[in-house]
């Protein structure tokens, strides 16, 4: 598998492994998330225009996830999870790749507006 394809299945395994640790002990799925966070930024931000706004679509479909689970006291979990849009976001010179990003977040918005904590600052 070369090209495109080999860079999204990659990009959904690792989506599979974020969706299968992201309900458990939230220390450990922070340290996780650090690591796969970065990954994933560094895709949208270096591969074909196809495979990153993939990756951008893959982060609106596990923030969507994520969004809907309780946050504990001061931790500021959602804020650590929203942050590879904010990264890309700066970094890109591509207006496909930004405008997919506002869309994504007014989708996120839109959707989990009650759960919105620390991922939400005035």
């Amino acid at each position: 598998m070369r090209g495109k394809g080999a860079n999204t299945f990659c990009l959904q395994k690792l989506v599979e492994v974020a969706h299968f640790n992201m309900d458990g002990i939230k220390f450990i799925w922070s340290r996780i998330w650090n690591i796969m966070r970065e990954h994933i930024s560094n895709v949208a931000l270096t591969s074909k225009p196809e495979v990153s706004l993939f990756a951008i679509d893959l982060l609106k479909q596990l923030s969507i996830k994520f969004l809907g689970q309780k946050e504990l006291g001061l931790l500021e979990f959602q804020k650590d999870f929203l942050k590879p849009f904010e990264t890309i976001f700066q970094k890109t010179k591509n207006d496909d790749m930004k405008e997919l990003i506002l869309s994504c977040c007014n989708y996120i918005i839109m959707h989990t507006k009650r759960d919105l904590k620390s991922g939400w600052k005035y």
